[in-house]
């Protein structure tokens, strides 16, 4: 599931996330029965994160700003090549095309609901290869 909008607050300010993908299971438990809807979900995925522990403090969690990905960065990499390219082109549905699958998110710039020629401009403009691609390439 995707929600829209999370926010937790955290000593030194809030983190604030939107379009934040999160998955619910349940899950066995021989000891307790079953869980009924483990809700699981990944925050940092583009933060760098320090734990450091302490026997005799308080231990400590860093949580860096978001790292910019490029536009079409799939992979999440900071590369934009054929990898990015070969999940696009099974995500293309057109101006007027079916539903677009929740995966596809991420290459739908203008988020109009489409993956169209648009979105493929923006990321033909931050195709990068081998290089690593300008965060900024494609606003």
């Amino acid at each position: 599931y995707y929600i829209d909008y999370v926010k937790i607050n955290a000593f030194g300010g809030a983190l604030e996330f939107s379009r934040v993908p999160f998955v619910v299971l349940d899950l066995p438990s021989s000891q307790i029965g079953p869980l009924d809807g483990v809700l699981g979900m990944n925050f940092f995925w583009n933060r760098n994160v320090i734990f450091e522990p302490s026997l005799e403090t308080s231990a400590f969690f860093h949580v860096s700003d978001p790292i910019p990905v490029p536009f079409g960065d799939f992979d999440v990499n900071l590369r934009v090549d054929e990898l990015d390219w070969a999940i696009l082109s099974t995500c293309r549905n057109g101006p007027i095309g079916e539903v677009m699958n929740v995966e596809c998110a991420p290459f739908d710039g203008d988020e109009n609901g489409r993956i169209d020629l648009p979105d493929f401009a923006r990321f033909q403009n931050c195709a990068s290869g081998d290089a690593h691609a300008d965060p900024d390439c494609g606003l």
